[in-house]
């Protein structure tokens, strides 16, 4: 994929450090994007430049909120791709391969 991709998980972390411990930053560094669940209470180990999705259930809804101008392009990319199949009139799922 491009960019890269980096998971993590964050939930069982149980101290700040634990999340400095897994390398995020050098992943992040290296020009992966991080996909990081859970990160809320980590986010200073995370980085100042980061690309949220705040889920909200009533109504439901998924927000792109960007904090920087790595995310903010991240964030473009994101919505470009999700737009286009919309523009095309296409019915298939974003991202299904037939």
């Amino acid at each position: 994929t491009l960019p890269p991709v980096a998971h993590a998980d964050l939930y069982r972390l149980e101290r700040p450090e634990d999340a400095y411990e897994l390398g995020l930053a050098e992943l992040r560094e290296s020009g992966r994007a991080l996909l990081v669940e859970w990160g809320e209470a980590h986010a200073v180990a995370l980085g100042p430049d980061c690309l949220s999705i705040a889920i909200e259930l009533n109504p439901r809804r998924a927000r792109l909120v960007a904090s920087g101008e790595r995310s903010e392009a991240l964030r473009a990319a994101v919505l470009r791709a999700l737009e286009a199949p919309l523009k095309s009139g296409s019915t298939r799922a974003i991202g299904k391969t037939e």
